[in-house]
């Protein structure tokens, strides 16, 4: 009996000095970072979460050698990013720390391809949903307008009884959309306006009150 539970012991001795022996020779591929990894590995490149270290310092999680996912870089100047990476690129929401003349400069939002591209975008807010099942803003970009639209089972709903009030802009029909130019932020609206439901044996009224605080063009999908 204590032969086997001796023989365990140097198994489990043999195990952790091989996972260490891999994780030595775990190499992660961005040249700021090459020095010394602590992390999980897989086919000899940093994988899952580590923390490399060279002229700077990650932590964080890894893919195939590079960060991705989500972790803190600081640079060897004290600057930092603390926020989400893709294949070794700051991608999606992040917040720069930088250091100039002894104080921190602080910039959030969304990165693309290490390029930051403004602000994390300001959703817009729904005040009061009555008989909608879904209201589904889209910012496409810059701009004053929006674009509403009614959507039920994956088709265009024509709607009845249809009563937009928006708090300004100038009112332009474009196909089966409703659209809205030259709006001023914050912009409120209030639509109002009957189905059918899916089997079209019931008709009902619904009503949908929003306000959107980021100048931008918007498009918003009405599901029934």
């Amino acid at each position: 009996m204590k032969g086997l539970f001796y023989c365990l012991i140097f198994l489990i001795f043999i195990t952790l000095d091989l996972g260490a022996q891999d994780n030595k020779d775990c190499k992660v591929l961005m040249p700021g970072l090459q020095g010394t990894y602590e992390g999980g590995c897989r086919s000899g490149l940093a994988q899952g979460k580590g923390i490399a270290r060279g002229t700077d310092t990650y932590t964080g999680n890894f893919r195939n050698g590079v960060p991705h996912g989500s972790g803190v870089y600081i640079w060897s100047n004290g600057d930092t990013y603390d926020g989400l990476w893709s294949n070794g690129h700051r991608e999606g929401e992040g917040t720069v720390t930088l250091k100039i003349n002894g104080q921190d400069s602080i910039q959030s939002g969304i990165w693309k391809e290490d390029h930051y591209t403004g602000p994390k975008p300001v959703m817009p807010k729904i005040i009061h949903k009555y008989n909608v099942v879904s209201a589904s803003f889209t910012r496409t970009g810059e701009g004053n307008k929006i674009s509403i639209s009614f959507y039920q089972n994956g088709m265009v709903n024509m709607v009845d009884n249809l009563v937009i009030t928006p708090s300004n802009g100038s009112e332009q029909f474009a196909g089966k959309m409703h659209a809205y130019y030259d709006l001023l932020f914050p912009f409120h609206c209030k639509i109002n306006y009957t189905t059918w439901n899916s089997l079209r044996t019931v008709s009902y009224d619904c009503i949908l009150e929003f306000e959107i605080q980021q100048q931008g063009s918007w498009d918003l999908r009405i599901t029934n």
